[in-house]
């Protein structure tokens, strides 16, 4: 009961550190699997079918229906053709602009009265300043091991 209890307290807190580490995490996995050549297809099978998934879960009209349908077929397409450079890569650059995304989303929290940082700021006595630093610093680590695999490769 006691583990529970605690475990529910502290949902809110890993719920809203969640969002800008995942986004520096998920674009690190983008990029990681891009420079795996059996990852590109394995990545645009995922990308598509998280399309499908959020349309499934979360369309309701048609216009949102519609842009869905299109981003599926833009993800899936390329599993029916040959892997080429291009694909390669596109994934790479969707991959870092995930992670530049989430370098530059954080530093907009600074200086607001609300958001993510304050929010967790309120429920753990951590400034909202140091939250927002432990975003930017996951997403520099990133960005970081991205660099390093692409120098590590073409390195030998």
């Amino acid at each position: 009961m006691v583990l529970a209890f605690a475990l529910a307290k502290g949902a809110p807190l890993l719920i809203g550190f969640a969002g800008y580490f995942g986004a520096a995490c998920w674009g690190y996995l983008i990029y990681l699997l891009a420079t795996w050549p059996k990852g590109i297809r394995v990545s645009f099978a995922l990308l598509g079918a998280l399309v499908v998934l959020s349309g499934l879960l979360w369309g309701r009209d048609l216009l949102t229906l519609a842009i869905l349908a299109v981003l599926t077929i833009i993800l899936l397409l390329p599993l029916r053709l040959s892997q080429n450079k291009i694909l390669t890569q596109f994934l790479r650059i969707i991959g870092l602009m995930i992670m530049l995304n989430a370098l530059a989303s954080p530093t907009v929290l600074l200086g607001l009265g609300q958001g993510d940082a304050v929010m967790l700021a309120e429920r753990s006595w951590i400034p909202a300043w140091i939250w927002v630093g432990m975003w930017l610093l996951s997403s520099i680590c990133a960005l970081y091991f991205a660099w390093r695999r692409v120098d590590k490769a073409a390195n030998g």
